[in-house]
């Protein structure tokens, strides 16, 4: 259903604006967001959520890890439960909008999912996080670090009018930094709103 050469532009937002009968133009296009990640990069990502939970952080290694087609995936046992729960619904669905040719709305083969969860690393992919983790730090500015989400959140205030595009990366990243901050929240949305 989310393969790129069945959606309209190869877009779900285009796909799904069409579908609704909802006119596009006019609308800002973003980057893609929830991207699947490699395996390394899933592994890497989980590890540092859980120790630091920094975003920013986070992101920088996944960029710094090579994006691989090797997805991490559950057994085939374990995609075929997760699925279960949701087939009336996506039968129903189906049936009523006629969105794909399988009665459950996605197909049922397994055949690609492993029987064993592919969620542990060779040594070699363990190396290769091992070195994007390093390098990252390694290309870190120590000055990077004395910023605050004061410091940025004041710097995108001071922006908000003149150079609001400027202002919202900076509020982004103050949010990146005090992801609760009512202010900060606040200040996102209202130049989201704006830039609309």
């Amino acid at each position: 259903m989310f393969d790129r050469s069945l959606l309209d532009q190869g877009d779900i937002v285009s796909d799904m604006m069409r579908l609704i009968g909802i006119s596009g133009e006019g609308l800002v296009r973003t980057h893609d967001q929830n991207v699947s990640l490699s395996r390394v990069q899933a592994r890497v990502g989980h590890i540092a959520n859980e120790i630091i939970g920094d975003n920013a952080v986070t992101q920088r290694l996944l960029d710094a890890l090579y994006a691989a087609e090797d997805r991490m995936l559950p057994s085939a046992e374990a995609a075929r439960a997760f699925l279960a729960p949701y087939r009336d619904s996506n039968r129903r669905l189906n049936a009523r909008l006629g969105l794909t040719p399988f009665p459950d709305l996605f197909p049922d083969d397994f055949s690609d999912y492993p029987d064993v969860a592919s969620d542990t690393l060779s040594q070699d992919e363990s190396d290769t996080a091992l070195r994007a983790v390093v390098r990252t730090l390694g290309t870190t500015p120590m000055h990077l670090h004395a910023l605050t989400a004061d410091d940025l959140r004041e710097s995108a205030r001071a922006l908000f009018k003149t150079e609001p595009w400027l202002a919202l990366r900076l509020a982004r990243a103050a949010l990146s930094l005090r992801p609760k901050g009512p202010a900060i929240i606040k200040m996102v949305a209202d130049l989201e709103a704006r830039l609309r």
